[in-house]
């Protein structure tokens, strides 16, 4: 998708401009409506303005940049999203400046989570893991410490390199 250029959805491409006809897009759209569903559920989003598809891997996660109208006049109006067929996760922009960022930031968030879980100590103030398709907290138990370390390895070893390549 290319190097971001700042917060403002410059260098991305519209969700809405992403071709419907093409093969790659069907499962980003609902990667998509997925990290509005998650933004709109956020007490701090009072809307969701407009939404771009900062990188994508058809079948497997998308990072979106989103335009929000805060709950709050001096609240966030931008907001990174992770969706797809892993947990989903938002992060404000001025924490994370590029895809790739984004990307490393929820690797290391996921991970912490899964040592809390694996080791017995509580998950508050860690990032909220949850199904992808549902939005409904994951039981915090080490089968799935387990099913979602091994997931982030995918994320790790397949998309992190790739990412980082077309940003450097």
């Amino acid at each position: 998708m290319g190097k971001s250029t700042g917060p403002d959805g410059s260098g991305f491409l519209p969700i809405n401009e992403l071709p419907r006809s093409s093969g790659t897009a069907p499962r980003l759209f609902t990667y998509a409506e997925r990290a509005t569903v998650l933004a709109r559920a956020w007490s701090q989003c009072q809307a969701v303005e407009r939404i771009w598809l900062a990188s994508g891997w058809e079948g497997w996660l998308g990072i979106f940049l989103l335009r929000i109208e805060p709950a709050q006049p001096e609240g966030e109006r931008y907001l990174w999203a992770v969706a797809g067929e892993f947990p989903p996760a938002l992060f404000f922009t001025d924490e994370i400046a590029s895809p790739a960022g984004v990307l490393e930031f929820y690797l290391e968030e996921m991970n912490d989570w899964v040592r809390a879980v694996r080791t017995g100590r509580s998950t508050d103030g860690l990032i909220r893991v949850c199904y992808a398709d549902s939005g409904r907290p994951m039981p915090e138990v080490e089968e799935t410490a387990d099913h979602v370390f091994q997931s982030m390895q995918i994320l790790r070893q397949e998309m992190l390199p790739e990412l980082l390549s077309l940003e450097a």
